[in-house]
């Protein structure tokens, strides 16, 4: 169990974050998710252009990780987050 900071996402340095916490995305209050380079995993299909070789895909629940799979087999580095339970 690791927590996700800004220094952690900028270690991994993604060229874009996909938010995919499920069917009807719940955009959690996290600083900067509102930044051009965050899409939601529904609007994936229609931005997919805009993802480059390292992603990271927040949720790893069934959307999360149907996105990051479909990311992996286009040749995209994928790191998913999940959220800590409580």
């Amino acid at each position: 169990e690791t927590e996700v900071t800004p220094e952690l996402a900028a270690q991994i340095g993604p060229d874009v974050l996909i938010v995919a916490v499920g069917a009807e995305p719940i955009i959690p209050p996290i600083p900067g998710i509102d930044g051009k380079n965050v899409i939601t995993a529904n609007a994936l299909p229609n931005q997919y252009n805009k993802v480059g070789q390292r992603v990271i895909v927040l949720g790893g629940g069934l959307v999360g990780c149907e996105t990051a799979l479909y990311l992996a087999l286009g040749n995209r580095e994928v790191t998913v987050i999940e959220v800590k339970g409580s």
